[in-house]
């Protein structure tokens, strides 16, 4: 399936910003490359850096990526959930309790990225076991349709997204 797929309407309004950041893609592709990317990114920042935040009330780095693992694994389970009950109903999250629970099991530099290895390569087998009908199933998200294909597409530019802050603002 490519990005360019998607219909107007496959997402939340809210989430069009993150996919349209991966441009014509593969989503197998961009789910295997983004991973790549991510960890060689993360594995070059000193893990002195990951308590890093660019600005009171802002999240570390350490926190950026286990946000990054938790919205994926809330991702995946929506795109499983689509596909098996389409025409289903899921509420939001809440991302800053996610993150503000999360604090107390945060875990070191090889910890987080050992985590977002497994989670993400889940999601690649996830997306990869969905047929063609299953990647077109839709939901309700938040109110809005939503496709499985689209939550894939959402893991990817959601990631990428972060990755941008933390290049711009962590790691100057």
């Amino acid at each position: 399936m490519n990005s360019t797929d998607l219909q107007q309407n496959d997402c939340l309004d809210y989430y069009k910003k993150y996919i349209n950041l991966l441009g014509s893609v593969e989503l197998l592709e961009e789910l295997t490359q983004s991973k790549e990317h991510f960890i060689t990114l993360v594995q070059n920042i000193p893990e002195t850096r990951y308590d890093f935040s660019y600005e009171e009330g802002k999240w570390s780095i350490g926190e950026v990526i286990q946000h990054i693992i938790d919205a994926e694994r809330v991702f995946q389970y929506r795109a499983l959930y689509f596909a098996r009950h389409p025409g289903t109903e899921q509420q939001g999250y809440d991302h800053e309790v996610f993150a503000q629970n999360a604090k107390p099991s945060l875990g070191n530099k090889k910890q987080l990225i050992e985590h977002y290895e497994v989670v993400r390569s889940s999601s690649i087998m996830l997306f990869e076991s969905f047929s063609k009908q299953e990647l077109l199933n839709r939901g309700v998200l938040i109110g809005q349709s939503s496709s499985v294909g689209a939550l894939g597409f959402l893991i990817c530019g959601h990631q990428k997204h972060h990755l941008n802050i933390l290049e711009q603002r962590y790691l100057l």
